[in-house]
């Protein structure tokens, strides 16, 4: 978690993740275990990623989808921002 003395956001109020939101935070660390890396560092998930996940998991409603895109992208968002603040740290 500290390992190289910066704690990440999300953890500094380690507040539990609500029931309704631990389905959003599964697809998104799914993901992440198969984000693409180039020489400047992480990409962004890409939609196609994301769509073939819910499409695994059985998530067909078109609205749900939608629902599950954005929150992933903010999820996605934030965990970039972070790995790119430590970057100018260094």
């Amino acid at each position: 978690m500290k390992a190289d003395g910066i704690t990440h956001p999300a953890l500094l109020e380690q507040v539990a993740l609500r029931d309704d939101c631990i389905d959003y935070h599964d697809v998104f660390r799914s993901l992440g275990a198969s984000r693409k890396w180039t020489q400047v560092g992480p990409e962004p998930l890409q939609t196609t990623e994301i769509k073939a996940e819910l499409e695994l998991r059985g998530i067909d409603d078109h609205y749900e989808r939608l629902k599950y895109l954005r929150i992933v992208r903010k999820l996605d968002r934030v965990e970039l921002d972070y790995h790119f603040e430590r970057l100018k740290k260094k």
